[in-house]
């Protein structure tokens, strides 16, 4: 077993409220392929609904089981669909490991990560 795990941080911002219920049921979607997916330890959302901005927290095995699940259906569907309509204003994005047996991120970890990214 390796001792790090690999953490994913994003921020997903819509560009308008009429994006708001697709993006919703998405999330679900995506929620259940989840719950099954090999490698992820652990993953969470946050919904900042008055500025259209969600917050995703993710950790995993590796990085591969990370980018397949990203490559995998329906999340890769769902990604394609949401930028082909101009739903997302921005997907903001950090990636960094962690030692297995540290408390997982708590959300201003996470933000100060992502945002830090942005700026880089």
């Amino acid at each position: 077993m390796n001792d790090q795990l690999m953490v994913m941080g994003s921020r997903l911002r819509l560009t308008s409220f009429r994006h708001l219920a697709r993006f919703i049921r998405a999330s679900t979607q995506v929620n259940r392929q989840l719950r099954d997916a090999p490698g992820r330890v652990d993953s969470k959302l946050r919904a900042q609904l008055g500025s259209l901005t969600f917050w995703t927290l993710s950790t995993w095995e590796d990085e591969e089981s990370l980018r397949a699940f990203a490559r995998a259906e329906p999340h890769a569907s769902i990604i394609a669909d949401l930028r082909r309509r101009g739903a997302m204003r921005s997907g903001d994005f950090a990636f960094w490991t962690t030692d297995r047996n540290d408390p997982l991120p708590t959300w201003d970890e996470v933000e100060a990560r992502v945002v830090a990214a942005v700026r880089v």
